[in-house]
């Protein structure tokens, strides 16, 4: 198959298109009232629909618009409403655990603590 200048320009044209309805589609998610239980629907619907298109241009969604997603249900995680964020181990082994409060679905976020340095003249 031979790549043509104009085949290029319609793939990249799409993919910009998709990319900023995907944008729009997780504001729209973001907006909805979670506490709801139609908001909670709804806001699941915009992110399984944003999944679908990021899916359709084969490309990956950015790392802070996977971090708010739950991978089984599709629902929008926000902090206390939709998902429980804890805290757990230290030194190398930090991470961050969120619970999807949906589905059970359990996601880890390596960190790292700061260091607090001891001055080494006392």
């Amino acid at each position: 198959m031979v790549l043509t200048k104009k085949y290029m320009k319609n793939k990249l044209l799409a993919n910009d298109i998709a990319r900023e309805r995907i944008a729009i589609l997780f504001n729209e998610a973001k907006g909805v009232n979670i506490d709801a239980e139609s908001g909670q629907e709804l806001a699941r619907r915009y992110v399984y629909m944003a999944r679908k298109i990021a899916m359709k241009i084969r490309t990956p969604l950015d790392l802070e618009k996977t971090r708010v997603i739950c991978k089984r249900c599709n629902s929008y995680l926000v902090d206390g409403s939709s998902s429980r964020v804890r805290l757990q181990g230290a030194g190398k082994n930090a991470h961050v655990v969120v619970t999807c409060l949906h589905c059970g679905a359990i996601k880890r976020y390596h960190y790292r603590r700061r260091q607090e340095t001891a001055s080494r003249g006392e």
